[in-house]
């Protein structure tokens, strides 16, 4: 038996669609609600750009993630395994902040609680 990785320890991040093969629109579900708030934590962090790797065939979550905003940065052929065949693999990236002179990555713990707490609360009243 496989232990789950611990949060914060370079653990992925999966989305799944209520049904196999149905997309949700931007900003309409949860997904959408925990990348914008996942991306607000960030901006607090200092974070400039966010990165994620889909299979390319599977087309729900490009189409999600490109309606996030993400576009491809790279595609890496072959190079996933499933169910006994290869996949190609896409690297997208969204930028969530303006670029700038570099400044240190504020670990979570610092982030301001308060500052924290109003994200939360904006992205749980977006709620549909």
């Amino acid at each position: 038996m496989t232990k789950a990785p611990r949060p914060g320890k370079n653990a992925p991040l999966h989305f799944r669609a209520e049904e196999k093969g149905t997309s949700v629109p931007a900003r309409q579900g949860l997904g959408s609600r925990l990348y914008g708030a996942l991306f607000d934590l960030l901006r607090l962090q200092g974070v400039r750009t966010v990165y994620g790797c889909v299979t390319a065939e599977n087309a729900p979550s490009v189409a999600f993630h490109q309606a996030l905003g993400f576009r491809e940065a790279g595609r890496f052929a072959q190079v996933g395994y499933k169910h006994g065949r290869w996949l190609d693999v896409l690297w997208l990236e969204k930028p969530i902040a303006p670029a700038g002179e570099p400044q240190p990555l504020v670990p979570f713990p610092q982030v301001s609680q308060e500052a924290a707490a109003q994200v939360l609360r904006r992205w749980e009243e977006a709620r549909p």
